[in-house]
């Protein structure tokens, strides 16, 4: 998932996909391992393009994967592309959906004021450190996807990659 958001953010012309979340990411298994895509591309756009409005407003996404800049209005960008990936990874972590019982404008208050889902004790300490990473409040202090690949060898050395991960299945 992390490698195909960094592909799309290393084009000549980089995509940034505005709408990364968990039914967006599609996986199917391939012999002994999972093969995994980055779906939906119909809020996307080349990063250099000279509108910020499009079609759908301004701020384009879903409430509960939304970068805390673009609550505020602000511009899409491979940071708050990044703040998406984080809340799933949460999702992969805890095996839940983020913000269950809250409503759009609780989450946005809570995400504006610098507040995050709890991350559970029992999930490895630098998978958390790298959910954290990715979700931190200021978009220039998040890592590049590059960044996060280069921190999942830390994340697999510490966690068995043997075990079969838990599917939430999304149907459309």
């Amino acid at each position: 998932m992390i490698k195909g958001v960094n592909y799309l953010h290393k084009l000549p012309n980089p995509i940034i996909h505005r709408d990364i979340k968990s039914s967006n990411i599609l996986m199917t298994e391939k012999g002994k391992d999972f093969l995994v895509k980055v779906a939906d591309f119909g809020l996307a756009k080349i990063r250099h393009e000279t509108s910020r409005k499009s079609r759908h407003g301004p701020s384009v996404g879903t409430i509960p994967w939304k970068a805390p800049e673009l609550l505020n209005m602000g511009k899409h960008t491979e940071a708050s592309d990044i703040y998406a990936l984080g809340v799933v990874l949460w999702e992969l972590a805890t095996g839940s959906e983020p913000y269950e019982e809250a409503d759009d404008s609780m989450i946005s208050a809570f995400v504006l004021r610098g507040e995050r889902l709890d991350i559970p004790g029992g999930i490895p300490s630098r998978f958390r450190e790298l959910i954290s990473r990715a979700w931190v409040h200021e978009p220039q202090r998040r890592p590049t996807c590059q960044e996060l690949l280069n921190s999942m060898k830390d994340v697999f050395c510490e966690t068995d990659v043997n075990k079969k991960p838990s599917l939430r299945i999304h149907t459309l």
